[in-house]
């Protein structure tokens, strides 16, 4: 390589910035019909591959749902599903919703209840606490409830929204469509009660009472003392 006296980077490939106009063009690459959803509901999104505390996470007033919430959105996947955090406030309840997507929840802290209903009219009921799981049925009309006068209820849910709100581009169609999935939910009156019976590792249940201490199958396989479980 001939010496002419220059240096590494002399000729911008190394030092390099990128204008402010191509940092604009390249975050509007990054909006979507999705991203625009979520700040038309007044929430931040959390644009993370860590939340350090999911009880403390700052939430923003959720107007349409009554509550306080955040999304948090990993980079490498914030096209295939998000995850939001929702807070009750003592004594109150969230507005009712359904949408055309798959939502699980878990729940952080407080206790209360939610009733899922189909347009058919079947409803039931059921009561939650700290460390259960469960999952709506899909595009069924759902309500939570705060059971206690003094603490709030939070709860964190993973949902596949992105790719939902993506395609439709229509939130209304998403959040309003009037259509009874029955070999989802066809008003079982058993459909969240807490099951056992495992099928080899896996627990066929569509509520789990406290998965935090939900007790492990043994997996020696996995190695030494472990133990795992999958749910259906």
């Amino acid at each position: 390589m001939p010496d002419d006296g220059s240096k590494p980077g002399d000729d911008g490939s190394k030092t390099a910035i990128v204008s402010d106009e191509m940092a604009k063009k390249f975050a509007t690459e990054k909006e979507t019909p999705y991203t625009r959803w979520v700040k038309n509901e007044g929430l931040d999104i959390i644009s993370s591959i860590y939340v350090k505390n999911l009880y403390t996470v700052e939430l923003k007033p959720w107007a349409r749902r009554e509550g306080k919430g955040v999304y948090l959105n990993h980079d490498a996947s914030r096209t295939t599903n998000d995850c939001y955090v929702c807070e009750i406030d003592p004594g109150k309840k969230l507005a009712p919703q359904r949408m055309v997507f798959e939502e699980m929840i878990m729940i952080l802290s407080g206790r209360g209840s939610t009733s899922v209903w189909n347009d058919k009219g079947d409803r039931i009921t059921f009561e939650w606490g700290p460390g259960a799981l469960f999952a709506i049925p899909l595009n069924c009309w759902h309500q939570h409830f705060n059971a206690s006068g003094k603490d709030p209820a939070r709860f964190v849910a993973v949902t596949n929204a992105p790719p939902m709100i993506n395609v439709y581009e229509d939130p209304e169609f998403v959040f309003n469509t009037a259509y009874d999935f029955k070999g989802r939910f066809n008003g079982e009156p058993d459909y969240f009660a807490a099951k056992s019976e495992t099928n080899g590792f896996k627990l066929e249940t569509n509520f789990v009472p406290d998965a935090v201490n939900l007790p492990l199958i043994t997996a020696k396989e996995r190695g030494a003392g472990g133990g795992h479980i999958r749910f259906n």
